[in-house]
């Protein structure tokens, strides 16, 4: 019979084995690149609305099947900065851009 002490290190290693395995899956490569597309909403950020930003690429290939026009999304950028910046939104977090975007008139 295994001593108490022994048995729950055991048990303790094989959860946090779990939880690393589950971390590894959860923020693989593949995510974290993706991830990086925030920055873009991230006004300290040298890629706030900057379509040369090198995970915009990255996202717009990861989901194709949405059919994003590439052209269409770059050329927005310059756009949706200035009215933030005319509503003096200096300092916006996702959720104003959100609010400010979603006034925008839909084609």
């Amino acid at each position: 019979m295994r001593a108490v002490p022994t048995l729950k290190a055991e048990v303790l290693y094989s959860i946090i084995d779990r939880f690393v395995q589950q971390l590894q899956t959860r923020f693989s490569e593949k995510n974290q690149e993706l991830f990086k597309i925030f920055q873009i909403f991230d006004y300290t950020s040298l890629y706030y609305f900057n379509p040369k930003c090198p995970s915009l690429e990255f996202f717009i290939d990861h989901y194709k099947y949405f059919e994003i026009n590439k052209i269409k999304v770059k050329s927005e950028f310059s756009s949706a900065k200035a009215l933030l910046e005319h509503k003096h939104i200096l300092r916006p977090d996702l959720e104003m851009i959100v609010d400010v975007l979603i006034e925008l008139p839909r084609p």
